[in-house]
C-alpha cells in the first residue's frame, strides 16, 4: 500500500507501507493499548523512575477515554500480519486561546506516536501522521503542531513540519521525575 500526502509546502511525500500492515481508527476499546504505547514511547525517549507509571497509567487512561468518546482525540492503531498492534498515534483538538489569523479555538496536536521495535523503518509513523494531518485538513484547520523527540524528527520533516522556537520555564519539577542524567531531581 502506498500513501501519498502533500506536505504543508506542497511537496508530495509517499510513505510505502507493506501490505501486511492494517490501519484502524482508534476507539475507546483501544485505551489500554494506547496507554501502554504511550508509556513505551516515554520509556524510549526519556528516563522516568518506574514508580511514576501506575499513577500516570490511571490518569492518562481516564483522560484519553473521555476524549476519544467525545471526538476531541482521534487516532490510528496499526496491526501487523498477525493482527497484533505494533504502532499508534493520536491527534488532540487541543483548546487554545483566540489569536489573529486562527479562527478556531482549538489546535490539532499530534501526540503519543509509537512504533514497536522491529516494525520501525517501514513508514508506519509517517503513514499515521499523514492520516492525522488529513483529518485536520478536512476539518478546516490551517496548521498542526507537535513536540518531536529526537528520534521522530525525520518523520515530521519528511511531511513538511518545521521547527519552531517554543520556549519554556520550569517552575517546579514533577515529583519523581528524573533529570537528564537519569537521577531524580531534588527540588
Amino acid at each position: 500500500m502506498t500513501l501519498a500526502q502533500r506536505s504543508s509546502r506542497g511537496a508530495r511525500v509517499a510513505a510505502r507501507v507493506p501490505v501486511s500492515y492494517s490501519f484502524s481508527r482508534a476507539g475507546t476499546d483501544d485505551v489500554d493499548l494506547l496507554t501502554e504505547h504511550r508509556i513505551a514511547m516515554y520509556r524510549a525517549i526519556r528516563r522516568f523512575p518506574p514508580s511514576i507509571w501506575p499513577e500516570h497509567r490511571r490518569r492518562y487512561r481516564r483522560w484519553l477515554r473521555s476524549r476519544l468518546r467525545t471526538g476531541a482525540v482521534v487516532g490510528y492503531v496499526v496491526s501487523g500480519a498477525d493482527r497484533e498492534p505494533v504502532a499508534s498515534g493520536l491527534l488532540w483538538f487541543q483548546p487554545t486561546q483566540p489569536r489573529p489569523g486562527a479562527p478556531q479555538e482549538t489546535t490539532p496536536y499530534v501526540f503519543s506516536m509509537y512504533t514497536r521495535q522491529g516494525h520501525r523503518g517501514h513508514g508506519l509513523a509517517t503513514a499515521i501522521v499523514a492520516r492525522l494531518v488529513r483529518i485536520a485538513r478536512r476539518r478546516g484547520y490551517g496548521r498542526v503542531v507537535l513536540h518531536a523527540s529526537v528520534q521522530g524528527r525525520s518523520v515530521y520533516r519528511k511531511l513538511g513540519f518545521q521547527r519552531t522556537h517554543e520556549m519554556r520555564l520550569i517552575l517546579r519539577r514533577a515529583p519523581g521525575r528524573a533529570s537528564r542524567a537519569g537521577r531524580p531531581n531534588r527540588s
